[in-house]
């Protein structure tokens, strides 16, 4: 699997607390994936935008758990890369 993930915060000097902001919402946000909006309506037309990405490179920011990334992958990107704030939602990304 070539998908790799990365927390925007690590090393950075944030003075707003948008990273703890992001951290407290983890498992809330992670529940909208069963909303039949995201389903039936976001992510169609998401996916429709975005086109064809088969062999390339793809970078997600403000990926979250990596849920469309993998999508993104599974779709033939040869490369997704994943980037968060919040550092709570990447171990859900692998």
């Amino acid at each position: 699997l070539n998908m790799r993930a990365f927390s925007a915060s690590a090393g950075s000097k944030e003075s707003g607390g948008e990273k703890e902001i992001y951290d407290e919402i983890v498992e809330e946000y992670s529940a909208i994936k069963s909303n039949p909006y995201k389903t039936f309506v976001e992510e169609p037309t998401f996916f429709a935008m975005l086109g064809d990405v088969s062999g390339k490179s793809v970078l997600d920011l403000a990926c979250g758990s990596g849920h469309f990334s993998r999508q993104i992958r599974a779709r033939g990107a040869s490369l997704v890369v994943g980037v968060d704030v919040s550092s709570g939602t990447l171990p859900s990304f692998k």
